[in-house]
C-alpha cells in the first residue's frame, strides 16, 4: 500500500516537473554561469521552534517579550493544534532571543534552517526546490511571504542537509 502511493506521488511529481526546455523558459531557472546570472543571497541560521498553549494572547505574549527587548522577528509561522501550537521563527539578535526565552520557562528547541532571498516571480522557488530534489536534499517545511509589489523574498527552508543545501543554492545563480 505504502508502494503504491510513493508510486503515484512520483508519477505526479514526474507529470509537473519543469523538465523539458519550453518549460524551463516560461519560469525561473539555473542559469550556467556563463549567460551572467544573478547569485542567489544565502545564509544558515538558527530558527526558534517554541510550543504555546492554544489560547488568545499566546503569541502577543511571545512576540511582545522579544520585542520589548529589541529582538527583531524577520520570519515566523504558527502552526496550531487543539491545545498547543508551536511558532517557528528566525530573528535578528539569537542569543539575546534564546536568553529572554529561558528566562521566561518557554519550552523551544533550535534548529538550523537555509534562508534563501529569492526573486519574487513565478518559478523561482521550483528552481530552488528542483537543484536540491536533484541532489538528494529533502525539503521538511518551508515558510515565506511577500507582497505582490516587491522585488524579492525572504524564503526560510528547513532541510535534512542544511550545509550541503545552503552551499548549492549559494552556487546557484538565478537567470
Amino acid at each position: 500500500m505504502r508502494t503504491a502511493f510513493w508510486k503515484s506521488w512520483s508519477t505526479v511529481f514526474e507529470r509537473h516537473s519543469c523538465a523539458s526546455e519550453s518549460c524551463q523558459n516560461r519560469r525561473g531557472r539555473l542559469s550556467s554561469g556563463a549567460e551572467g546570472g544573478r547569485k542567489l543571497k544565502t545564509e544558515v541560521r538558527k530558527q526558534f521552534s517554541v510550543f504555546l498553549v492554544n489560547e488568545p494572547g499566546t503569541l502577543a505574549g511571545l512576540t511582545s517579550l522579544l520585542g520589548e527587548r529589541g529582538v527583531n522577528i524577520f520570519a515566523l509561522t504558527l502552526t496550531g493544534g487543539i491545545d498547543h501550537g508551536y511558532v517557528r521563527m528566525v530573528v535578528d539578535n539569537h542569543e539575546l532571543a534564546r536568553r529572554l526565552l529561558n528566562q521566561a520557562a518557554y519550552v523551544f528547541f533550535e534548529k538550523d534552517v537555509v534562508l534563501v532571498i529569492l526573486p519574487n516571480r513565478a518559478g523561482a522557488l521550483a528552481t530552488v526546490s528542483r537543484l536540491w530534489f536533484d541532489n538528494g536534499i529533502n525539503i521538511e517545511y518551508v515558510y515565506c511571504a511577500g507582497s505582490p509589489d516587491v522585488a524579492e523574498g525572504l524564503v526560510v527552508f528547513g532541510v535534512d542537509q542544511v550545509e550541503k543545501a545552503a552551499a548549492l543554492a549559494a552556487a546557484a545563480e538565478l537567470e
